[in-house]
């Protein structure tokens, strides 16, 4: 929901608290720097940048996961 609300810093907390989905925040925020033709100012994602590997496949199966789960209740 943060990401979708462009809510970069709490999506990142909450990665980083909860231990999961940081390659998600960093790869989805890096897609949007992109479309909008701009650099990563933030220091702290620039740091977990460096450290993270975006691997699309496996964030659409863990987003789709999370999906599911939430679903079933």
């Amino acid at each position: 929901m943060n990401i979708k609300l462009y809510r970069w810093d709490r999506a990142l907390d909450l990665a980083v608290k909860h231990n999961t989905h940081l390659d998600t925040v960093i790869g989805y925020r890096q897609q949007y720097l992109e479309q909008v033709n701009k650099q990563e100012t933030n220091d702290r994602f620039k740091q977990y940048a460096v450290e993270v590997t975006v691997d699309w496949e496996a964030i659409n199966q863990k987003v789709e996961a999370d999906k599911q789960a939430e679903a079933e209740g």
